[in-house]
C-alpha cells in the first residue's frame, strides 16, 4: 500500500502552518504550498489523494484549481476551506465535484478526521477492515443526494446480502448509518453557521428541507430549528 499523500493550499501563512501541523504525526505525506498555480502544479506533477483547497488564493483560486482537476479528469478528493463570507461559493464548489468545504476557524480533531476519512475511502479494501470502509465511504460521500445502497455496491463490488452483512456487524443498516452521518454534518452546520435550514439539508445530501427536519425529528426528537435555537454555544460568534 502506497503512502497516502495531502496537499494543502492557502495564501495565508499561519493558516498554512497550522493546518499542516495538525496532520503532524500523520502517516501521509503532507506538501503545503501558497497559491493556487503551485498547488495545480503538485497537483499535476504529482499523485494526491486529498486536496485541501482555500478558496481565495493568488495566482488561481481554488475554483481553478478544482475546474482543471476536473477537466482533466485527475483523481483527488477535494476539501474546500472557505471563511463564512465565501460558504455560498464553498457550496458550488461541491456541485462542481469538490467532496465537501470546511469552515473557517477550522479545528484540529474536525480537520484531521475529515482528512482521514477522505483516504480510509480510498484505500483498498480488504476483509477484515470492509466495515470500517464502508463507514469512512458513507463519511466521504454523504453530501451526494444519489448515494444509493446500489452506488455502494458498485463501488466495492460487492453484493447486496453481503453489504447487509457488513451493517449488520456495526449495528446498524445502510440507511440508518447513512441517516447518522448526515445528522451529525448537519448538526454541526447548525450550530457554527448560519445558513439556513434548506441550505443545510442540501450540504448535507438530505432531498429537502422536509427530509432533514423528518430524520431529525425520529433520531434526536426535536426539529432543526429547535436544536439549534437550544444547543448553539453562547461563545460562538458568527
Amino acid at each position: 500500500m502506497t503512502q497516502p499523500r495531502v496537499l494543502i493550499a492557502d495564501d495565508e501563512p499561519l493558516i498554512l502552518s497550522a493546518l499542516s501541523g495538525f496532520l503532524k504525526g500523520q502517516p501521509w505525506y503532507v506538501e503545503a504550498v501558497s497559491d493556487g498555480k503551485k498547488a495545480l502544479n503538485s497537483l499535476m506533477s504529482g499523485h494526491f489523494d486529498v486536496a485541501v483547497l482555500d478558496i481565495q488564493m493568488p495566482q488561481l483560486d481554488g475554483f481553478g484549481v478544482l475546474d482543471a482537476l476536473v477537466k482533466k479528469k485527475i483523481d483527488t478528493d477535494v476539501l474546500i476551506l472557505t471563511a463564512f463570507g465565501t460558504v455560498p461559493r464553498a457550496v458550488e464548489a461541491m456541485h462542481k465535484g469538490a467532496k465537501d468545504f470546511i469552515q473557517k476557524p477550522i479545528k484540529k480533531k474536525q480537520f484531521v478526521e475529515k482528512v482521514a476519512s477522505f483516504i480510509s475511502a480510498r484505500q483498498p479494501v480488504t476483509t477484515h477492515i470492509l466495515a470500517d470502509r464502508l463507514d469512512a465511504y458513507l463519511v466521504a460521500n454523504l453530501t451526494r443526494k444519489d448515494l444509493t445502497l446500489q452506488v455502494v455496491m458498485d463501488h466495492f463490488g460487492l453484493s447486496k446480502s453481503y453489504i447487509w452483512k457488513l451493517f449488520k456487524d456495526l449495528g446498524t443498516t445502510f440507511t440508518e448509518r447513512l441517516a447518522y452521518h448526515r445528522v451529525e454534518k448537519a448538526k454541526n452546520l447548525l450550530l457554527y453557521t448560519n445558513e439556513p435550514i434548506y441550505v443545510v439539508a442540501e450540504l448535507c445530501g438530505f432531498k429537502n428541507q422536509s427530509r432533514l427536519s423528518e430524520v431529525f425529528q425520529r433520531m434526536l426528537k426535536e426539529s432543526p430549528k429547535r436544536f439549534r435555537q437550544l444547543h448553539r454555544p453562547d461563545d460562538v460568534i458568527l
